[in-house]
């Protein structure tokens, strides 16, 4: 017999909800209890959509750092929960089993149901089917996810707590229904607020052999005497109602003990971006009501935010008459190493598209435990880049971003700081090669009179698509144990391997006029190989060999980055 609706329960402590796969390759799904106690046995998440799971681990994390608590020397606490290789079940049991905590991850909870407002109404009474949680299903596209058309017509209840995570984390923005409470709503409406949190973000988190080292390398503790032991996950304060005032400059509400902007990494990492109201049956999620929450300025939020990339805004600047960082969203078209000054740090910083860049938080403490000598130098692990670009607006999901690249540890110590330099110099020039290249094509349609023998852009991708494996296979195994100047001959050669064969077939597939040649306006006269001598002429500046460096010649000149 199926209980009445309003006794049913599904908390996300003690129900399967999270697929992951384990070490042997098999999946399974999780609820948080066992996660924690397996994390050391499981490879890693394995939702849907990557964007899934960099919603999913904020709030794991969250979990793990609340069960810890403030502490006295965050490093040390780090080091010896690092040392015994699994969480202790005892620590996050006792936390996750205590009352006040455990009930409020009732996905169904009458009272205070899990990242939900239960009080939340509309004078119409509005509803939406619960594929408005799912991002493909609003733009009607099926981009993301395999779930549309009757398939949303409900979920089942660990869906809908995935999906519920994912949506405060990456709704995208725009005119939502106007909630009864909400002092913003005007006409009946809630307007833009923009995206969720993390839809801000240049989302980036640290990858491990196994799903205990992931939360590990991205976990921070408070310390005890600063703010950040203030610090609270969503589930540990007061059901919000449909009103706001964090956040965006507003003062506390009269009586509120809430400060507005975020005290530490579990208040961000739960930040409820949306209100939300599910609907159910006695088996499945039917209806769901997302109106706006609390909005977050990413105007300097790099002292709250640890996962994401950084760059200075001069027009934030001078608008504000401060240096302003905000968060360096995802371009879909690039891969990750061709932003690598982003990640690894501010010592080239003004290199980088002639910006500044914040290294992200998770990295600088990275940094600090392997010069402590808590991970070994020779530790290999990931950083992964997720997050949405959006439409106009930001009021549809556009395209989805996922990358990521491999790094020895000790590519972040203080002694590696040369070689940093190198790797960042390597990307840079990789890039210009890569447009001389392309000019090379330009160079042969001129010759040949703009018969088209090569298609530029195409020439590009076609190199891009090539470097990638190649700079990524180079960077991985770049590590202070080798000499700079070995390291940087090592990718001279392969960068200059890669780019002649792509030269090569350019000219193979050069017309016969364009081999001839044509006079340009100016009398100059083009053939397709004085375009070529112009390009191995460029080659040989940007990745000299020993026979291409007189001895005692000094290095070449640094250019400024293109990546």
């Amino acid at each position: 017999m199926i209980k009445p609706a309003e006794n049913i329960s599904f908390n996300l402590v003690d129900e399967a909800w999270i697929p992951v796969q384990r070490l042997d390759g098999s999946l399974a799904e999780l609820g948080l209890r066992d996660l924690f106690a397996q994390a050391h046995l499981l490879r890693r998440m394995s939702n849907e959509v990557p964007t899934l799971d960099f919603a999913i681990l904020r709030v794991l994390l969250a979990v793990a750092r609340q069960a810890v608590g403030a502490v006295e020397e965050p490093l040390d606490e780090w080091t010896s929960l690092w040392e015994q290789e699994s969480f202790p079940a005892e620590t996050v049991e006792a936390y996750l089993d205590r009352n006040e905590i455990h009930n409020r991850f009732d996905l169904l909870g009458a009272r205070a149901p899990f990242m939900q407002t239960p009080t939340l109404e509309t004078p119409k009474n509005e509803y939406d089917s619960p594929g408005r949680l799912i991002p493909d299903i609003p733009a009607g596209h099926q981009h993301f996810t395999t779930r549309a058309g009757s398939g949303a017509a409900t979920l089942s209840f660990a869906e809908a707590a995935r999906w519920l995570v994912h949506l405060q984390a990456y709704d995208y923005s725009g005119i939502k229904p106007g909630a009864l409470g909400d002092d913003r709503v005007k006409g009946g409406k809630g307007y833009p607020i923009g995206t969720g949190w993390a839809g801000r973000l240049g989302g980036l988190y640290v990858e491990g052999a196994n799903l205990f080292e992931t939360l590990m390398l991205n976990l921070r503790f408070a310390e005890l005497g600063t703010g950040e032991d203030q610090d609270t996950a969503i589930w540990e304060r007061e059901v919000p109602d449909a009103s706001s005032t964090r956040g965006d400059g507003s003062v506390p509400k009269k009586g509120s003990t809430t400060p507005p902007d975020p005290v530490g990494d579990s208040d961000i990492f739960t930040w409820p971006s949306r209100r939300v109201r599910l609907r159910h049956d006695a088996t499945h999620i039917t209806a769901a009501l997302v109106t706006n929450g609390d909005r977050l300025l990413p105007q300097n939020s790099h002292i709250f935010e640890p996962l994401s990339l950084w760059r200075d805004s001069v027009p934030q600047a001078k608008k504000l008459g401060v240096p302003v960082f905000m968060p360096r969203e995802h371009d879909p078209s690039r891969a990750a190493w061709r932003g690598l000054g982003a990640i690894l740090g501010s010592e080239n910083s003004e290199q980088v598209e002639g910006r500044r860049h914040e290294t992200p938080r998770v990295l600088r403490q990275l940094g600090r435990l392997i010069h402590k000598g808590t991970i070994d130098d020779d530790y290999s692990f990931s950083t992964v880049l997720v997050g949405f670009r959006y439409g106009p607006q930001d009021s549809s999901f556009e395209a989805q971003y996922d990358d990521k690249l491999t790094f020895m540890a000790s590519l972040l110590t203080e002694k590696a700081v040369a070689h940093r330099q190198e790797a960042l110099a390597a990307a840079s020039r990789t890039g210009y090669a890569i447009r001389d290249l392309g000019d090379l094509a330009k160079n042969l349609l001129i010759a040949g009179g703009n018969d088209r023998p090569a298609d530029p852009a195409g020439v590009l991708a076609a190199a891009y698509f090539d470097f990638d494996h190649e700079f990524r296979s180079w960077l991985s195994k770049v590590a202070p144990d080798n000499s700079t100047n070995d390291i940087r001959a090592g990718w001279n050669q392969r960068a200059r391997t890669l780019l002649t064969k792509h030269a090569d077939r350019l000219m193979s597939r050069a017309s016969e006029r364009s081999l001839l040649g044509s006079q340009d306006k100016d009398g100059h006269w083009n053939t397709a190989h004085t375009a070529r001598a112009r390009f191995n002429a460029s080659l040989r500046k940007r990745f000299p060999s020993d026979s291409d460096v007189p001895p005692n010649s000094p290095p070449p000149a640094k250019e400024k980055a293109n990546v």
